[in-house]
């Protein structure tokens, strides 16, 4: 009786194992090519929402700065604006003028003085300012769009000035 050859007990061939180990490596490389692209947008996308949102949170800050330094009488808020009057002596050397004015312009947020118009923060789609008119209390709201980001931001500032008493004769 011829014998045949059992091939229950043997192994893989050497080029089956070479095979095996190529396609192994075109998917890793295909894997590892598409985590990188995934890697790069998530990278430019943060980038550009964080750009937006600093450039925001500043122009907020920078309105907030100069509510607290009027009193609660000295803030208009009307449509998209804010017009304050700060007290005397409550001015910078770059900036000596006591009346400023927030508004939108397009799509700017824009600050005006005797010093001049500054943009403080571009891409502004909505300007709500809202003044509780028992407190005092001044709402910012905007809303930033940018590269497929829309950064709502908003905040309450209190004037912390007090009117300067009136003095009795």
């Amino acid at each position: 009786m011829p014998k045949t050859a059992s091939r229950a007990g043997s192994g893989h061939t050497l080029i089956e194992l070479v095979v095996v180990m190529v396609l192994i490596t075109i998917l890793a490389g295909a894997a590892f090519m598409g985590i990188l692209r995934a890697i790069d947008l998530y990278t430019l996308t943060t980038r550009d929402y964080l750009e937006v949102f600093q450039e925001g949170k500043v122009a907020l800050e920078k309105i907030v700065r100069e509510i607290r330094e009027t009193t609660p009488g000295n803030v208009i808020v009307g449509g998209e604006s804010i017009e304050i009057t700060k007290k005397s002596g409550h001015t910078t050397e770059a900036d000596n003028s006591l009346a400023v004015t927030f508004f939108k312009n397009g799509d700017k947020l824009q600050r005006t003085s005797l010093a001049g118009t500054f943009d403080l923060v571009e891409n502004v789609t909505v300007f709500n300012p809202a003044r509780d008119g028992d407190t005092g209390v001044v709402t910012i709201d905007f809303t930033l769009e940018k590269g497929g980001n829309t950064i709502r931001l908003r905040t309450a500032a209190l004037p912390r000035q007090r009117p300067s008493p009136i003095p009795v004769p």
